[in-house]
C-alpha cells in the first residue's frame, strides 16, 4: 500500500509540474502598434490559440496636404496566438488633388503631362496640383501656368514634378505658402519657400507673404529668375555671403524694397540685371542691424 502512496505522489505531482510547465506556455503578449511605431495597445494575457483582439481606438492617421489615409487593418494578418507578436495598422493612401476641369494639360514626347495653365477664373484658396492625368505623370509646369491666379494663397506641388518654368508662379499676389511633396526628387519647401532639392537655389518667395524683412537662408547659394517677384509686403531684404549667383531679374523690386548684402561688393556671379528695376543697395559695412533684427542704413 505505501508504494501504491508513492507511485501516486510522484505521478501527482508530476502532472502538477507538467501542468505549470504548460500554465506558462499558455498565454502571449500581443501588442498592437501605429505604422509610424507608437504603441496603440498591448494585451498580455491572450491565451494559446485565441484570435486576439484590439480593444483600443480605431488607429488614424493625420492627414497632409497632398494625402488623406483611412485605416484598413493589420499586418500581418491577424491569426491565432502561438507566439508573442506585433501587428502593425495598415492605412491606405487617398491622393488630394484639385479638380483637374480647372487645369489644362498638354501630353509631351516623354509620355508625360505638361501642366500648361491653371483657370484663372476659378476660386480656390488651396491648389494641389495632381500628380497624374490620364494614367501618366504630371511632370512640367509650363511658364506663366499660374500667372495672374490672385485666389491662391496655398500651393501645392507633388511628388511627380520635375520641371518648374521661370516666372511660372508670377502675379500670384496673395499666394503665401508653396508646399512641395517630401518625396519629389526635384524640389523642396521650407517656411513656404519653394527650394531646389538641395535648398541651395531659392525659386520662389511668395507674392502674398505678410513679413517686411527677409534674411536669405545662408544655405543658399543662388537666387533663381523671378525667385523674389513684386512682393508687396517686403521692405528689407537681406542677402548673406553665401550667394555667390544671382540670376537675371532675381529680385523685382517694389519701389519700397532696399537691399542690404552681407558682402563687400557685387560678386562676379550676380549677371547685370539681378535686380529690376534698379534701386538702393548697401554692402557690407554700410549698414547695421537694429531692434529686432531689422537692417537700417549707417
Amino acid at each position: 500500500m505505501k508504494k501504491f502512496y508513492l507511485a501516486f505522489s510522484f505521478v501527482f505531482l508530476s502532472m502538477l509540474l507538467l501542468a505549470g510547465c504548460v500554465s506558462e506556455k499558455e498565454t502571449y503578449t500581443i501588442t498592437w502598434e501605429h505604422d509610424d511605431g507608437t504603441t496603440l495597445y498591448v494585451d498580455e494575457n491572450v491565451s494559446s490559440n485565441d484570435i486576439p483582439v484590439f480593444t483600443g481606438t480605431t488607429p488614424k492617421r493625420e492627414e497632409t496636404h497632398f494625402y488623406s489615409y483611412t485605416f484598413k487593418g493589420w499586418t500581418p494578418s491577424v491569426g491565432r496566438a502561438t507566439e508573442d507578436k506585433t501587428y502593425t495598422a495598415v492605412f491606405e493612401k487617398t491622393n488630394k488633388y484639385t479638380d483637374s476641369d480647372n487645369l489644362d494639360f498638354e501630353l509631351l514626347g516623354n509620355d508625360t503631362y505638361q501642366l500648361n495653365r491653371y483657370q484663372v477664373t476659378s476660386t480656390d484658396e488651396s491648389v494641389i496640383i495632381p500628380s497624374i492625368y490620364n494614367d501618366k505623370p504630371i511632370s512640367t509646369i509650363k511658364i506663366n501656368a499660374f500667372n495672374g491666379a490672385s485666389n491662391i494663397k496655398t500651393l501645392g506641388i507633388p511628388s511627380s514634378i520635375r520641371d518648374i518654368k521661370s516666372g511660372t508662379f508670377s502675379n500670384m499676389v496673395n499666394l503665401e505658402t508653396i508646399i512641395v511633396d517630401e518625396s519629389n526628387s526635384s524640389f523642396s519647401s521650407k517656411g513656404g519657400l519653394l527650394f531646389d532639392k538641395s535648398q541651395t537655389t531659392l525659386l520662389k518667395y511668395p507674392e502674398g507673404r505678410p513679413q517686411k524683412t527677409y534674411l536669405i537662408p545662408n544655405h543658399v547659394t543662388t537666387v533663381g529668375e523671378y525667385a523674389i517677384f513684386k512682393v508687396a509686403s517686403l521692405e528689407n531684404i537681406i542677402i548673406p555671403e553665401s550667394v555667390i549667383n544671382m540670376e537675371w531679374i532675381a529680385i523685382n523690386r517694389t519701389k519700397d524694397l532696399i537691399i542690404y548684402t552681407e558682402v563687400n561688393s557685387e560678386p562676379e556671379g550676380w549677371v547685370v540685371g539681378w535686380s529690376d528695376p534698379e534701386g538702393p543697395v548697401y554692402w557690407k559695412g554700410e549698414w547695421h542691424l537694429v531692434d529686432y533684427g531689422i537692417p537700417t542704413p549707417n
